[in-house]
């Protein structure tokens, strides 16, 4: 009997809060040998004791927003969205900027709203409304956005969200508004630009592209400037030490989420010993939009001769020593060096023939442009989304990706072109301008030239 007591009262023990005084009595009881009885009785009497008796250490209550099945909601309103009613006025009431976050690395909005304090249900709600307008797996390192968020918090420390951005594409955002519970309405805003126009000119030292660079000509100009005049210059063969550049390009200040980026490229010129090689932007009465010579022409035609974003010329076309077989052959197309990866472009609009291995060429595109040329493309790593035969393309639609399969030394696209089944050199296909301006269009461009001439006055100096 008195070992079972002994064991109520060590279980007792462990879940008990109780005074010195009641386990004294309990030890004395038991040192007496009292009956049994009378221990149960006396334990009966401290448990009901101590039920109504307040611990002497409280424990942190568990914040309600973390409890399981409670909705925590914004109920107060966002004090600078008082009293609007229109979602289009809204822009118009903040004057401040918002708090401005750029996503890092496996960051997700919902993780972004958490470190701001957002209250658990308007994060959802939230990242519910944005992904009508942008798929938020697509969320990339980099990508900035803006949050208001309110200036009252609730009993948890939690904000509301008042108006909240995402930029994740050059010329718009998405912007919503929180107008109610739960409620976030959205939209999708061009941005209005500040624009200003910068113009540069220099002297070619070394390479074209480096002195550009070193200048202060962002890359994205360059890029369109190397298209642009890859289909009348050779910039391997006939840029030399010496000759000169200008350019007119717009600076776009899209502060505080875009920041400060180049815009549209207006005007490019070169000048070599031969000759000057200008173009000038033009829209045209019917819509199109290219570059223009003095002349009224366009500089697109109908196949470029450099398809592809960036690279160097390697290997001309013409007899020459094969670099893996060791002996001379006929070398019927010409080689860009580039690294893996880099996007191949159709060199015109045109008609996918044949995707897949090709022999010596490792894997391969051609493409039928009208019922006289074709162009080829070798020694790929891999295929563009959607390329296969009887796919319709147009000029610049990247095809495949630069790689170095089949019969090569190392990643390089080798490009032909056939007219008529024969192939020809790509270098020195001439082939008339897509466009070329008459009538009104030339008499509105000719007006547009005279506006450059003071522009370009300070270039030629």
């Amino acid at each position: 009997m008195i070992t079972g007591s002994i064991y109520l009262l060590t279980t007792t023990k462990t879940f008990l809060t109780s005074t010195y005084r009641h386990f004294s009595m309990l030890t004395f009881l038991l040192n007496m040998k009292i009956h049994t009885p009378l221990i149960t009785l006396f334990l009966i009497a401290s448990l009901v004791g101590c039920y109504d008796q307040s611990p002497p250490v409280s424990r942190p209550t568990q914040p309600q927003n973390d409890l399981v099945g409670v909705k925590e909601e914004c109920t107060f309103p966002p004090k600078r969205l008082v009293g609007v009613a229109m979602l289009n006025q809204v822009s118009t009431i903040y004057e401040n900027p918002g708090t401005i976050v750029e996503v890092a690395q496996n960051d997700t909005l919902t993780e972004i709203l958490s470190r701001k304090s957002v209250m658990p249900n308007e994060r959802y709600e939230l990242s519910k409304a944005v992904s009508e307008f942008h798929d938020l797996r697509r969320l990339r390192p980099g990508n900035k956005m803006e949050i208001w968020l309110s200036d009252e918090v609730n009993d948890n420390g939690r904000r509301c969200v008042e108006r909240f951005r995402l930029m994740t594409e050059r010329d718009s955002l998405i912007e919503l508004t929180h107008i109610d519970h739960d409620m976030f309405p959205g939209q999708r805003l061009e941005l209005q630009h500040k624009t200003e126009t910068k113009i540069n000119s220099g002297e070619i030292n070394t390479s074209f592209f480096l002195s550009a660079r070193k200048s202060g000509v962002p890359r994205e100009v360059l890029t369109e400037f190397y298209n642009m005049f890859s289909s009348r210059v050779d910039f391997q063969r006939d840029i030399r030490k010496g000759d000169r550049y200008s350019i007119v390009y717009e600076e776009n200040d899209d502060s505080p989420l875009g920041g400060i980026h180049a815009g549209r490229l207006l005007y490019a010129s070169l000048t070599l010993p031969e000759k000057t090689i200008g173009y000038y932007r033009y829209t045209t009465l019917d819509g199109y939009s290219g570059f223009f010579n003095e002349n009224g022409e366009s500089v697109d035609t109908h196949l470029l001769k450099t398809p592809l974003s960036s690279g160097h010329l390697s290997s001309v076309f013409g007899a020459r020593t094969h670099p893996v077989l060791g002996y001379k052959r006929m070398h019927r197309g010409i080689d860009f060096s580039a690294a893996i990866g880099t996007p191949i472009l159709a060199a015109g609009d045109g008609v996918v023939e044949r995707v897949g291995r090709y022999g010596s060429y490792g894997k391969y595109v051609r493409i039928r442009h009208g019922s006289e040329y074709t162009t080829g493309y070798a020694h790929l790593s891999a295929y563009a989304k959607g390329v296969k035969p009887g796919v319709r393309v147009t000029q610049g639609t990247v095809i495949g990706y630069v790689g170095k399969t089949g019969l090569t030394t190392g990643p390089n696209l080798h490009y032909e072109v056939s007219r008529e089944g024969r192939r020809i050199n790509p270098m020195t296909l001439e082939l008339p301008p897509v466009k070329t301006l008459q009538g009104k269009d030339l008499r509105r461009f000719k007006n547009l030239l005279r506006g450059y001439e003071s522009t370009m006055a300070p270039l030629s100096v």
